[in-house]
């Protein structure tokens, strides 16, 4: 830790200091925002778990293909893909992981497949939160 902060201090700046060499706190909202779905639904819970249902399933095999398209360099399918997983995602409110899909759109259309391996090993890291907080909150 070499750093320091001349004065004045500003909120901004610490904060950019301190997010560095703090850890973040997990917060399960973060993965899955069940008040916010439930909301959506209309607040039905039996709605909310066959759709959490439905959503494991489909969001198991898209990720399955998407790291076929990623291993097999076919960028067009993991800018296809991606772009699926992040509005199901998005509905789902799995904020994490729309996020990440997303970047992994963006690069695919932009023609990088550099990194994309890397970018699907945090998705797929990302789902396992996911799953990790389904369980828990439904």
């Amino acid at each position: 830790m070499d750093e320091f902060m001349s004065k004045p201090i500003e909120r901004k700046k610490l904060e950019a200091y301190m997010s560095k060499y703090l850890k973040k706190k997990d917060n399960p909202d973060d993965h899955f925002h069940y008040s916010d779905f439930l909301e959506a639904l209309g607040g039905d819970r039996e709605l909310v778990q066959k759709m959490m249902s439905v959503s494991k399933t489909d969001m198991k095999e898209k990720l399955e293909a998407l790291e076929k398209a990623v291993t097999g360099k076919d960028i067009r399918q993991v800018a296809v893909l991606a772009h699926y997983i992040k509005g199901g995602a998005l509905t789902a409110r799995y904020k994490e992981l729309a996020k990440i899909a997303a970047q992994i759109e963006i690069q695919a259309k932009e023609g990088v497949s550099e990194g994309l391996e890397d970018r699907l090993t945090e998705l797929e890291k990302e789902w396992e939160n996911v799953l990790r907080v389904l369980d828990q909150v439904i």
